[in-house]
Formats: C-alpha cells, sequence, structure tokens
C-alpha cells in the first residue's frame, strides 16, 4: 500500500492506522494496569481515553513522513481528511473534559 501514489490509498491508511493504533495502545495501558506497573487513580476522567485517542491520530503523522519522503503528495492528502474527522471527533467527545 505505500507504493502507490493515490488518493484513496491514503484515504484508507489515514482511516485504518489510527484504529490499529487506539486498539494497541488501549491493550498495552490495560496490561501496565492489570499488572499494577501503572494505575489509572488521580487522574482525570476520560483521561486515558482521551490520551490515547490524541496519539492515536498522531500515528498520521507518521504517514504523512513516509508519503512525503517519497513525494506522494495525492497520497498525503487522502491522510489529511480523514486526521481531521478523527480530530473533529476527539474534540467533540472530549473538549468538555477539558474546559
Amino acid at each position: 500500500m505505500f507504493r502507490k501514489n493515490s488518493f484513496v490509498n491514503g484515504l484508507l491508511l489515514g482511516l485504518v492506522f489510527p484504529v490499529i493504533g487506539f486498539g494497541i495502545l488501549y491493550f498495552l495501558f490495560g496490561v501496565l494496569e492489570s499488572t499494577g506497573i501503572m494505575s489509572s487513580k488521580g487522574f482525570s476522567p476520560h483521561f486515558k481515553e482521551r490520551t490515547i485517542g490524541i496519539v492515536a491520530i498522531a500515528f498520521n503523522a507518521i504517514l504523512m513522513n513516509i508519503f512525503q519522503k517519497k513525494r506522494f503528495t495525492d497520497s498525503m492528502r487522502g491522510v489529511v481528511l480523514p486526521t481531521f474527522i478523527y480530530v473533529a471527533i476527539w474534540m467533540y467527545l472530549f473538549l468538555g473534559d477539558l474546559i
């Protein structure tokens, strides 16, 4: 998928990368909490979901960097659209917790 310069390719990768990243990070946080290495006590409500969500959205920056090095401008444009959508969803869900 990293060999083809197309808007659809970037769109699909931009949609899938953060979802997979969120799942992996959520699993890792759960393992760390269950083993007692990390505790969620004392944090604000939804801290774990909010933080993992914004880090997962930032995974699209890795895609953008890969596509920029290959000069795949159409794929970069495809990644930008889901990134903006994910940021809008994140702000809708968690902006009230921050303010």
